[in-house]
């Protein structure tokens, strides 16, 4: 059986581990002159003074408040939903935008994956399915 102590420990190293490695790109501080929004080097400040230091790649999604995301199970695209009616679909390799559909307004932002495959189609389609709920 193993101890909390143990765990402790490789949890520890685990972090310290990730940390290392991923700390590869530096942000400056901030200097409290500087104006509200993204900076070129990837962070942004927020309006209360704090910087937000961002952890892998950010999407710009033009226009779109994203609140519904989801990874096809392939891995090849990244849908978003959100306020503006219109699902984005993007590569998530690449980070392009490869589509915008328009959506009814009347839809609630959830995002469904279906596997399409048999004799009749021997590769994997994937359709996306977004409804509206009866309450």
């Amino acid at each position: 059986m193993q101890k909390i102590s143990d765990f402790l420990v490789d949890f520890d190293f685990y972090f310290s581990f990730l940390s290392f490695f991923s700390s590869k790109q530096k942000f400056p501080p901030f200097s409290g002159e500087e104006p509200v929004g993204p900076r070129s080097n990837g962070s942004a400040i927020l309006p209360v003074n704090q910087v937000l230091t961002p952890y892998g790649y950010q999407i710009e999604l033009p226009g779109m408040r994203a609140q519904a995301m989801s990874l096809s199970p392939d891995g090849e695209r990244l849908v978003f939903s959100g306020k503006t009616s219109e699902l984005v679909i993007i590569d998530p390799i690449d980070r392009k935008i490869l589509q915008r559909l328009p959506v009814p307004e009347t839809l609630l932002n959830r995002i469904l994956w279906h596997s399409i495959k048999g004799p009749a189609a021997p590769y994997p389609y994937w359709a996306v399915t977004i409804y509206q709920d009866d309450d």
